[in-house]
């Protein structure tokens, strides 16, 4: 999992990972499933690589990702 950065709003969001569309107009398609505040976000990949850019990882990010995660755990 990594951070990335909304270049539009600059808001952070965890990238899950990657899938591919199995919906018959769109099959093989692949996409992003990325996460903020325990919800989830779904966008196609080349659109994905347009509007985010990857957060390079240092130790305030690593805390960040900490954080979000255990939300999540607490939440559930």
């Amino acid at each position: 999992m990594n951070l990335w950065k909304n270049k539009k709003n600059q808001e952070l969001y965890l990238v899950i990972g990657t899938l591919i569309n199995a919906t018959n107009s769109n099959d093989g398609e692949k996409m992003v499933l990325y996460s903020k505040n325990n919800k989830y976000f779904v966008r196609e990949y080349n659109e994905f690589l347009l509007k985010f850019e990857r957060i390079e990882e240092s130790r305030d990010i690593l805390e960040v990702t900490k954080d979000m995660l255990n939300k999540k755990v607490d939440e559930e």
